[in-house]
């Protein structure tokens, strides 16, 4: 089909083509459908038709429409007609109107009332016929509706966005702008300043009192994925908050409080005291849940025969982060941690025995089938076992000595080694607690040690002298395994004490051998220890 070269036509494609970004093929292959280019003719050539949407399909093709269709799944550029007449080919250019369409309506809302709406009524020459009052009142009514946008628009993406008062951008954040500025403004100001701060208030007081126990409270049976993604997201969400309580915009606004000696100055605040403290709650949490998330990940893609294998470590983990972690060491979350580990042992059970398969089995291969439910049974069994284990012994994981005898029990138990014959083998990294993104495979890192009476150097990897005024400085992240007795290296080594506190005395764990090029009797004079607390 040949068609004859209309600059209407290649008007929109050329629009088109900037918006939707496709290539010059594509729009040929559109105009060969005729269906297609009699509404592109309709919409040119008809003063009743007012709109067309171009979009593109999933698989590349250009599509039009003639009107808003109802829903969009990718972005389109529509073209609409400022008045019902023809589009000829000398007024295509003055007759037209174009812009994008967001696939989500609410997006195209926010930009509407962004961009249009609000840029229309915030120029004072559009409202220099209407009383003061009745634009005072409109200008409140939208600068109000577009913070009311702005934050809906964070909370699609998952964030929470501080809107920022009116007035302020007219500042330049000094003390000296507030002088210049009348009393009528300056108070007005202050007065959707302070709205703001109780938004905020608000805002964050309904980021901190979500629960991860929400799900389970509404009866639903939730996976620990559940948990581990609450934590992300809230991490995620509080960065947010935090980075926008700290731009110079806020900074503005807390000098004009204390200048006016606002009540709301405490407010804001404990605006900033809660969301650090959400923080570095929300840190600590997620960094002690991503070994309990790492086991449970190979957990779920073992093989179901595996999964006794698993269950006592993710209960002796479980017990760690509560006996570990200053934020997660409450009985109501790690109850909702169980019951989500418990609901996913039933979902895993529930796969591999399915109604169908056993009921398949039983017409035919019923030792199969019955050996898949004594699998399932032992499961549980298992499960009972290290949960009742971890339950009678639960002191042993809030004292040190225990967590570092069970490091070598781990061992023995997997290579039959005689406990007796064993010690513990550590090796310093150069590595911090925030490099940590995954346990080792044997073994254990320990973190929050101190030096006393010496430094470690992290370059040459051995003691040294410590610094002027570095009384405990901290050590990295170290690694600690089992090993026999035979092979451990005791050349170059000082064998440094480990105590609980400063006390030392009866605060006393364990030894470590650390490495040294002095001699060893140099660091015993000094009282060399390495500490839990300082």
């Amino acid at each position: 089909m040949t068609i004859t070269p209309d600059v209407r036509l290649e008007y929109l494609e050329g629009v088109a083509s900037i918006m939707l970004k496709f290539k010059p093929d594509k729009w040929g292959k559109m105009l060969s459908v005729e269906e297609h280019l009699a509404w592109l003719m309709d919409f040119l050539e008809k003063p009743d038709v007012l709109v067309l949407v171009l979009t593109l399909s999933p698989a590349g093709t250009i599509v039009p429409c003639l009107g808003f269709p109802a829903s969009l799944k990718t972005k389109g550029v529509y073209f609409v007609k400022k008045k019902p007449k023809n589009i000829s080919k000398d007024n295509y250019k003055d007759a037209l109107l174009y812009g994008d369409l967001s696939p989500t309506p609410v997006d195209q809302l926010i930009a509407v009332v962004e961009e249009v709406l609000y840029s229309l009524l915030n120029q004072s020459e559009n409202l220099s016929g209407w009383p003061w009052v009745v634009s005072e009142d409109i200008m409140k009514q939208v600068h109000k509706l577009k913070n009311e946008m702005f934050v809906m628009g964070g909370k699609i993406k998952g964030k929470t966005l501080l809107p920022v008062p009116e007035h302020l951008g007219s500042l330049d954040g000094t003390l000296e702008s507030m002088e210049r500025i009348p009393s009528s403004l300056d108070n007005s100001l202050l007065h959707a300043i302070e709205t703001i701060i109780i938004d905020w208030s608000h805002q964050v007081r309904d980021v901190l009192s979500k629960d991860s126990a929400q799900a389970l409270l509404d009866g639903l049976q939730p996976l620990p994925r559940v948990e581990f993604e609450f934590w992300d997201a809230r991490l995620q969400n509080l960065k947010c908050i935090h980075d926008q309580l700290n731009r110079p915009k806020v900074n503005k606004i807390v000098e004009i409080l204390e200048k006016a000696k606002s009540c709301y100055w405490p407010a804001l605040q404990n605006v900033y005291l809660n969301v650090t403290e959400g923080l570095k709650e929300a840190n600590d949490i997620v960094l002690y849940l991503m070994p309990l998330r790492i086991l449970l990940e190979e957990m779920e893609q073992a093989d179901f025969t595996m999964l006794p294998t698993f269950i006592a470590k993710v209960l002796y983990t479980i017990c760690f982060i509560w006996a570990t972690s200053e934020h997660y060491n409450t009985p109501s979350r790690v109850i909702v941690t169980l019951q989500e580990f418990c609901n996913q042992l039933i979902e895993m059970t529930r796969t591999y025995l399915s109604p169908e398969e056993v009921l398949k089995g039983l017409q035919g291969e019923i030792e199969e089938v019955l050996n898949n439910i004594s699998l399932s049974v032992n499961i549980l069994r298992e499960l009972y076992r290290a949960y009742d284990f971890c339950c009678v012994n639960m002191e042993l994981f809030f004292k040190p000595q225990s967590f570092l005898t069970a490091i070598m029990q781990s061992m023995a138990r997997k290579n039959e080694w005689p406990l007796d014959k064993m010690c513990l083998s550590v090796e310093v990294t150069k590595k911090t607690r925030e490099d940590m993104t995954a346990p080792p495979r044997e073994g254990s890192y320990v973190y929050g040690l101190f030096m006393e009476g010496a430094r470690w150097d992290t370059q040459t990897g051995v003691i040294a002298e410590a610094r002027l005024k570095e009384l405990t400085p901290a050590m990295p992240v170290i690694f600690v395994k089992a090993i026999p007795v035979d092979r451990m290296e005791t050349k170059n080594m000082y064998e440094c004490p480990v105590y609980k506190t400063r006390i030392r005395g009866p605060t006393y764990v364990w030894t470590f051998n650390l490495k040294t090029k002095e001699k060893a009797a140099k660091w015993v004079l000094a009282a060399v220890a390495l500490l839990l607390q300082v």
